[in-house]
Parts: C-alpha cells; structure tokens; sequence
C-alpha cells in the first residue's frame, strides 16, 4: 500500500500505467513464491494487492464509503486530507515523507487530489 501511495504522490494519476509497472517492481522483492523462492511481485495481483489494502485500511477507519466510490461506478467523493491522514496512519504517511522527499503537506494535497481518479482508473467495472 504504501509503495502505492508512494508512486501517486509522486507521479500522478496521469502516469497510472508507469505507476502500476513501477510498484510491480516495487514490490517483486518482498513476494517471494513458496517453492522456488522467486518473487512473485511482477504478477497482475501486487498492484491489485495495493489498491485492496488502501481500500480495507479506509473502511477500518469509517471511511469506507469515500473509498467504495472510487471503486464502483459512477462519482468520486472527494477526501479531506485529515480523512487520508486518519485512513493511511502516520506510520505510513512518515514513511511516505522518508522515501518520497516530500512534506507530508504536500503528500496529503497531491493524493487528495489524485487518489480517488487513481483508485477509479486500477478498478475497472468496480472491481479491485
């Protein structure tokens, strides 16, 4: 989720196919297969796998059917940056200002911005 979060901040919904490749990538290293021990990251599932837990981790935090409208069709309700803050955690947010460089003020006012289009455009037909 993280990685997700991550790579929307930065680049933006507009870059949504670099941004999926990108957290593959990402995530390749941390998925290993159980036999083989090859990573598994690359497969369709890691952004998939992303885009899920963002949605579980709003709904633990009641703002489940914010997130419920970028997943299903029809129109993207918007998020307050207090409502993203409470929703990813602050774990998650430090870590975001650690890796992207950026102040957690400009993380908020970006993915609140971009976030909901993003989570529309990697759920078609509704579905994560």
């Amino acid at each position: 989720m993280a990685a997700l979060l991550g790579m929307i901040a930065l680049a933006g919904y507009q870059n949504r196919d670099k941004l999926i490749e990108m957290f593959n990538s990402a995530t390749a290293g941390s998925d290993a297969a159980s036999n083989d021990g090859q990573p598994t990251g690359n497969s369709p599932d890691a952004a998939t796998t992303g885009v899920r837990d963002l949605v579980d981790a709003f709904r633990k935090s009641g703002q489940g059917s914010v997130a419920d409208s970028w997943v299903s069709s029809g129109r993207n309700e918007p998020i307050q940056p207090a409502q993203l803050e409470q929703a990813i955690g602050s774990d998650t947010l430090d870590r975001l200002v650690t890796e992207t460089g950026l102040a957690k003020a400009e993380i908020l006012k970006r993915m609140t911005a971009d976030l909901p289009g993003a989570v529309d455009g990697l759920t078609p037909e509704g579905r994560v």
